[in-house]
């Protein structure tokens, strides 16, 4: 990315495919913008017509695309921007 005269900000903050609004107002709310590169759904239907990966493990996927703030919380992310805050306030500092 830097190569590409992306600023150092942006690498840092990551970049993501495109995901669902709720994820997009999620990051907003934690000063995350999100840069969409690709779209995760066509790179899981590309998924589907080669052996790469498990049908099992296509469906998590899916079920991640389909709902990804649940999905985060249903396997011990955050699901909210006040729940990412209250966790760093809770964390010890290193």
């Amino acid at each position: 990315m830097l190569q590409a005269g992306c600023c150092a900000e942006a690498a840092h903050k990551g970049v993501m495919a495109t995901v669902a609004d709720q994820m997009v107002e999620t990051l907003a709310a934690m000063d995350i913008t999100l840069h969409h590169l690709c779209a995760w759904w066509d790179v899981l239907e590309a998924c589907r017509d080669r052996p790469y990966f498990a049908d099992s493990a296509l469906a998590e996927v899916r079920r991640f695309l389909e709902n990804p703030v649940a999905w985060s919380a249903a396997h011990g992310g955050v699901a909210s921007a006040e729940e990412a805050a209250a966790r760093r306030l809770a964390a010890p500092e290193a």
